[in-house]
């Protein structure tokens, strides 16, 4: 008898333990979409339909940069974007010895103050030597005092 009791209470909790039915939300048809298909036979020419757009999106403006490692002597070249050359912090990996080179730090990730190649090579006594790319592929060296986009006689106004 006491088997039978013993029973019972344990039913109760299990069932004490089941969790509660949980009530569905109910279901939203969503008609399907098929696109209709135009006959080749059909007189009526169809609505003027837009072009597909193409996903070919016009480059971000950038900065091609040339330099040699000095650890391994490797000449490498990297492309960088003029956003991130100037307001963001640029590290480029060199393909030889896998060593990273700052080259900008506006994030002041790796010191106090923001800093930019020019800088950091005027530190160390070093000129950085820029280009402008000609049509034909050819590269024109600009003098060390012309910034990009002007010239030196506005900047000794």
């Amino acid at each position: 008898m006491s088997l039978r009791i013993l029973s019972r209470s344990l039913l109760r909790t299990a069932s004490a333990l089941r969790p509660a039915p949980r009530f569905l939300a109910p279901r939203i048809r969503v008609p399907s979409y098929t696109p209709r298909r135009l006959n080749s036979s059909s007189t009526t020419a169809p609505a003027t339909t837009p072009a597909p757009e193409t996903d070919e999106r016009e480059p971000p403006p950038s900065y091609q940069l040339h330099f040699t490692c000095r650890p391994c002597q490797e000449r490498s070249s990297h492309t960088v974007s003029k956003q991130a050359y100037h307001h963001g912090s640029v590290l480029v990996q060199c393909p030889g010895c896998s060593n990273r080179h700052v080259i900008t730090d506006h994030l002041k990730i790796f010191g106090e103050t923001a800093k930019t190649l020019e800088q950091i090579l005027e530190e160390k006594g070093e000129v950085l030597k820029k280009g402008r790319l000609l049509p034909g592929g050819t590269v024109e060296l600009l003098p060390p005092d012309e910034t990009e986009g002007g010239d030196a006689s506005e900047g000794a106004k």
